[in-house]
């Protein structure tokens, strides 16, 4: 910050600020003087006619205790380096005046006669060795005290007769050692030296130093400067004979994988040579004054210089991070003093030094003490895109994100003459592209009315809560938010409060289906994931199953043994998975014993030990009514039989090859059919002795009818037959008894 006497004011000159007042408590002139605390930024002192106190001077109105009543204009003031507690100043009457408790609520001060009374100038050097030991210069005259002012030694001697512009005491010297600058030279003297040296060389003769100054922290750095009118600044090292201070830049200190970053270096004094080291980087190393170094991996690598002279050595390192990401929820109120925030990244569109900045003049809704700010009422961009970006962040493991943030913003004047705007961009590829998620100027951004007569600082109830949906980046890897000014010599945006939050997806839920859970031994059961989350990979687990293992969605496994069996899944996805067990979920009951197809003339057999239906079956081809423990075949062929227990399980036995012992061409000695052809009904006669069966089957095989006759004996046995219902065809009629078979056909019309 530079503090202007003349008018009262300062200015942030890091941030490129406009003038703000310092609030003095008297109109600020050409006489008014300052001294800063030395370890408290925050305390100083002013003065015209009186000295006041300031404990908050950072703040944006510091306040100003009073603490003299002298009424004189006070010509020289300086705290001592050797105590932050004293305080001396010089008035134009003459009078030293010292505090020795000027931090304490109420001071005090003593004041002693000068030697000489100041006409025009006056300066104070007080030595850092000793409270006590104070230099000052007094228009053309030296003195030095070593008592705080009770006696004063004039040490002018060998000077020339001409105002001085100031004195300055080297605090870092043993010596005393001070520098004494005339309209014209500058002077050099030390405790032990009896005269003053010129140390002028290489300054300009023929303008007047206006003014004064030395950089001192002990290094080569260390600088002695004089401003001359219409010639410039010049200046000179005060350590010449150092070590060389070496200091190193990046042009980017936070960067993505497999990127570049381009180095370089500054330094105080001499050098001979230099040597950078890269941890992390390729090259690895090199004496390259400005080298590019590739970085591929993600890390925080020191990168090393160290620079050598005649003197010693010196090393500077600057970090380079190269970023991983970060998984949401992220939440930054601004809250710490760290800007921008571990990670984030400002991005200054102009190299202009105009960028976000944290500010403490507001923050959202009033609910905390900081925020950001873009200032557009103080500086024109000219509508370059001034940036912040956010960590970068991973919505890997995401099924829905979103952004929300707290923004103020007034307007300059009526008509948006002056469109600021804020975007919010996403950027998947580190920064390279960059789409516009949301976009307001002017009166859609606006929480409050217009405001131009000064920068707008927002009331708690001036802020709105705005949120940007981010679905459409959920389950991406490598995700950028950043926040945008456009700014156009407007008004200042605040934005406070950001939070990116989103719903992960969950490990899966266990849950499937089979299409069967009850089988008979040798089924199959077919099951399906059903597990919620998206599961990506399975493994399943089947107990006497086979396959016993599986590793699809959708598996189908055979069961041949009886018994009741759990089944174990385990679904996984990207973030993690979850087990299972189903117990006693498949049920597999035994098979019925296998039947024996025996014969016993012409008729077959099926024996078994178990219970349940039967179904007899020729050449493959179910028989049509045929589901006792025996059938009497009517044909000759395959034959086979199906045993069904109560639980739905089959077994089937051995195929049987039949064949008749004897067949026997129907005539009117055994049975006769007529009228045939028949139109339906027809009259069978029998002239057989025994115990026949009757059957009739259509040109298929399929059985038709089938009558068991009673015992015939030494007779005539009538059979009216009705199969009006039937199709037209040939139908085989048999008559039948355990050793001969009678075959005769009918057709019906």
């Amino acid at each position: 910050t530079v503090y202007y006497y003349d008018n009262g004011n300062r200015r942030n000159i890091v941030a490129q600020g406009g003038d703000e007042s310092l609030f003095f408590p008297f109109t600020s002139d050409g006489n008014t003087r300052m001294a800063f605390g030395l370890f408290n930024a925050n305390k100083a002192f002013a003065s015209e006619k009186e000295v006041y106190r300031t404990v908050n001077l950072q703040s944006d109105t510091p306040v100003w205790t009073q603490l003299t009543n002298i009424n004189r204009t006070i010509m020289a003031m300086a705290t001592s380096p050797a105590d932050s507690n004293v305080l001396y100043f010089i008035s134009n009457n003459g009078r030293f005046y010292k505090s020795l408790n000027a931090l304490s609520g109420t001071p005090t001060f003593t004041n002693t006669a000068l030697p000489f009374t100041p006409q025009n100038v006056a300066t104070i050097a007080p030595v850092k060795t000793s409270a006590n030991t104070v230099y000052i210069s007094i228009d053309n005259r030296v003195y030095r005290t070593t008592n705080a002012g009770t006696t004063w030694t004039n040490i002018t001697l060998n000077l020339p007769n001409l105002n001085h512009v100031r004195i300055i005491h080297d605090e870092n010297s043993s010596d005393e050692s001070v520098y004494l600058a005339t309209g014209s030279s500058v002077y050099y003297k030390n405790v032990g030296l009896s005269t003053w040296q010129n140390v002028s060389q290489n300054l300009p003769s023929i303008a007047n130093i206006q003014d004064f100054n030395i950089y001192n922290d002990g290094t080569a750095c260390s600088k002695l400067r004089v401003a001359y009118y219409g010639r410039g600044v010049w200046e000179a090292p005060l350590y010449p004979n150092s070590k060389p201070v070496v200091t190193a830049t990046a042009d980017v200190n936070n960067i993505c994988p497999n990127n570049n970053v381009h180095f370089s270096f500054g330094y105080c004094g001499s050098l001979d040579s230099i040597r950078w080291t890269f941890a992390g980087g390729s090259p690895g190393s090199t004496n390259a004054a400005n080298p590019t170094v590739f970085y591929s991996t993600a890390g925080v690598y020191p990168a090393t210089i160290i620079a050598y002279n005649a003197f010693g050595s010196d090393t500077a390192l600057v970090n380079i991070t190269v970023t991983g990401t970060f998984a949401p929820p992220v939440v930054e109120g601004f809250e710490l003093p760290v800007y921008p925030p571990v990670d984030w990244k400002l991005i200054d569109a102009g190299s202009d030094g105009m960028e976000w900045l944290r500010s403490t003049r507001a923050s959202g809704y009033g609910n905390s003490t900081a925020s950001i700010l873009f200032d557009n009422y103080n500086w024109n961009t000219n509508g370059a895109h001034d940036q912040l970006w956010t960590k970068r962040l991973n919505f890997d493991t995401l099924i829905s994100a979103q952004l929300t943030f707290d923004v103020a913003y007034a307007p300059w004047g009526g008509g948006c003459g002056y469109p600021d705007s804020l975007n919010v961009e996403i950027s998947t590829d580190c920064g390279i592209t960059q789409n516009v998620v949301y976009s307001k100027s002017c009166a859609t951004l606006a929480t409050t009315g217009n405001i131009q007569d000064s920068l707008f600082v927002p009331l708690p109830t001036e802020w709105r809560t705005d949120t940007v949906n981010l679905n459409a980046y959920a389950g991406t890897g490598d995700v950028l938010i950043i926040f945008d000014n456009v700014g156009h010599y407007g008004q200042g945006i605040y934005v406070d409060n950001i939070n990116i939050t989103g719903v992960k997806l969950q490990p899966p839920v266990i849950a499937f289906t089979a299409n069967k859970q009850t089988i008979c031994a040798g089924d199959s059961v077919t099951f399906t994931d059903q597990s919620s989350n998206n599961p990506t990979t399975w493994n399943w687990s089947f107990s006497h199953g086979n396959p016993a293992t599986a590793s699809i969605a959708q598996p189908t496994v055979v069961y041949d043994s009886a018994g009741t069996y759990p089944v174990t899944l385990t679904a996984g996805n990207i973030y993690g998975s979850n087990t299972q067990t189903f117990n006693s979920y498949i049920t597999v009951n035994p098979l019925p014993q296998q039947p024996v197809v025996t014969r016993n003339g012409n008729i077959l057999f099926a024996n078994s030990f178990s219970s349940g239906n039967y179904q007899w079956y020729l050449n493959g081809v179910a028989i049509n009514g045929a589901t006792a423990t025996s059938y009497n075949p009517t044909l000759q062929g395959v034959y086979s039989v199906v045993l069904t227990d109560p639980n739905g399980c089959s077994s089937g036995s051995a195929t049987f090859n039949f064949t008749f012992t004897s067949i026997i061409r129907a005539n009117e000695n055994s049975f006769s059919i007529s009228p045939n052809p028949s139109s339906g009904k027809f009259l069978i006669s029998i002239n057989l002795d025994g115990i026949y069966k009757l059957n009739i089957q259509n040109a298929l095989g399929q059985q038709v009818l089938e009558y068991t006759i009673g015992q015939i004996s030494a007779g005539v046995m009538n059979k009216q037959i009705d199969l009006s219902g039937y199709e037209a065809g040939i139908y085989i009629v048999t008559v039948s008894n355990a050793d001969k078979k009678y075959v005769s056909k009918v057709a019906l019309q």
